[in-house]
């Protein structure tokens, strides 16, 4: 927990090999995390056609820097008052992180969207990433 509570609020940090921002508001917080840096045309495609299905799904939102060239995941959560108490949520956050980026990758949206279907969301979790998820969970407990 010492960790996290080290962490400032309202600027970018890195965290686990994740861009994040904890944005504090008066009954809350948003906390946004960077699923691409440099989003291609086709990458931003099927952003916009997953979009609404992963907001029902990780309660999570979609939007993008002003120029459009980089794109978040961000969930409102109220209640928080800081990175401690934003515990659960960072840590959902991230794990959807890798499903957002594998379906980008494989240009999923669009197909998706073609077909008239929703988004699958079954893809074999990378082995390298579970062990950035158990580093993650242990730095929490410290």
């Amino acid at each position: 927990m010492a960790l996290l509570e080290a962490l400032p609020v309202n600027v970018p940090v890195s965290f686990m090999q994740e861009q994040l921002c904890l944005t504090m508001a008066t009954d809350g917080a948003t906390l946004s995390a960077e699923i691409a840096l440099e989003s291609s045309a086709q990458m931003m495609e099927s952003a916009l056609a997953l979009g609404f299905s992963w907001a029902l799904e990780f309660d999570a939102g979609l939007a993008s820097d002003a120029d459009g060239r980089r794109l978040f995941l961000l969930q409102w959560l109220p209640g928080v008052e800081g990175w401690v108490t934003a515990t659960a949520a960072l840590e959902k956050l991230i794990d959807q992180l890798e499903s957002c980026r594998l379906e980008l990758a494989d240009g999923r949206g669009k197909n998706q969207r073609e077909k008239g279907l929703r988004p699958d969301h079954a893809a074999q979790p990378d082995p390298l990433r579970s062990r950035d998820e158990q580093r993650f969970r242990r730095a929490l407990l410290r």
